[in-house]
């Protein structure tokens, strides 16, 4: 989904720059149909559409799916299953402040179609970090050997880590969140190097993610 970014003010650059680094296009790999969906909804989202027009105008757009290709009928599906999921997450009551049933009941579906494909694997939480564990098995306190564990992480078929995500309930106070995002910068850090160490200094990305539950997503 192509949503307007608002810049940080901890950032201290100027919107110039931010609005180069948060340039709203969608990947030229999509076919035109799921491009067009993105741009329709995106459009809708930010000009505050109702939610009932933006659930119609959801149902009607199923009709364009004659004539695809199947190639252009998965994609066109996923965006649509992708959108309704994303749909949810402000659809809903707060009515819960349990983590995990805010996983299993909305983000889960939204997050597996996004990275449906076969060269991602979402694992969510329980699995350590390997980055995490290596950095941590190379450190001169070897008191606890063990790495931490992110709320979910995307691996690549390689088995390269390149997504760490943290979650918080709508009530967290700041000073978890904060301690979260270093968390993530720790782990991003971590997969970083290790990709040097495999590939070179080449360019490439490892992404975190913040969700605040009935709150927002945060990528970093």
């Amino acid at each position: 989904m192509l949503i307007e970014n608002i810049r940080p003010s901890f950032l201290n650059f100027s919107q110039t720059i931010w609005d180069q680094i948060c340039r709203r296009k969608s990947p030229s790999s999509l076919p035109s149909v799921a491009n067009n969906l993105a741009l329709e909804y995106s459009s809708m989202i930010n000009s505050y559409t109702p939610l009932n027009d933006i659930q119609d105008a959801w149902c009607n757009n199923f009709s364009k799916i004659t004539g695809l290709t199947d190639r252009d009928k998965d994609k066109f599906c996923q965006t649509q299953i992708i959108f309704r999921n994303f749909l949810l997450l402000s659809s809903k009551d707060a009515n819960t402040n349990n983590e995990d049933t805010f996983v299993h009941d909305t983000l889960h579906d939204l997050l597996k179609e996004i990275f449906r494909d076969s060269t991602f694997e979402l694992i969510w939480a329980n699995s350590e970090s390997l980055v995490s564990k290596n950095r941590r098995s190379n450190s001169s306190d070897k008191e606890n050997y063990r790495g931490e564990k992110p709320d979910f992480k995307i691996i690549t078929s390689a088995k390269e880590e390149i997504l760490f995500d943290e979650i918080k309930t709508k009530d967290s106070r700041s000073l978890l969140v904060n301690k979260d995002l270093i968390k993530l910068s720790n782990f991003q850090s971590g997969a970083l190097d290790e990709l040097i160490k495999k590939h070179g200094n080449k360019i490439g990305l490892v992404y975190g993610l913040v969700v605040h539950v009935f709150g927002s997503m945060k990528w970093i």
